[in-house]
């Protein structure tokens, strides 16, 4: 187990299908099933938001048309490396942190926890 509290960036290319404006659909948010602890999200470069309570979405106004980058850094909660410090100790953490959780604490989920997908809008 990481130790730390991190940061994992993860990243993805998409390409919309051209076709969905033909159909009267237009490309909605960005949409996640659910993040762990929290994460920021960038759409061809450009900070697109963060990400930490439900609906776990934010706006694709920085898609364009062919291929788009889509980055998700994601934080994991800090408990974590503190729990697993409690039950081996490695010296890197000092009190008053060590004494923050026992070595029975639950270690929570970390990272993005499902998949993304792009929500099609369809117009009336």
């Amino acid at each position: 187990m990481d130790r730390k509290s991190s940061e994992v960036l993860w990243s993805e290319f998409v390409d919309p299908p051209r076709h969905s404006r033909c159909f009267g659909a237009r490309v909605g948010p960005v949409q996640f099933t659910d993040v762990a602890d929290m994460a920021r999200v960038k759409i061809n470069g450009g900070d697109a938001g963060v990400l930490w309570t439900a609906p776990y979405r934010v706006s694709t106004s920085a898609l364009r048309s062919g291929t788009n980058r889509i980055e998700v850094s994601v934080t994991s909660p800090w408990r974590n490396p503190l729990i697993a410090e409690a039950r081996s100790s490695t010296g890197t953490l000092y009190p008053p942190m060590t004494g923050v959780f026992t070595d029975d604490a639950e270690i929570l989920p970390a990272g993005l926890l499902g998949p993304m997908s792009l929500v099609y809008n369809h117009r009336p």
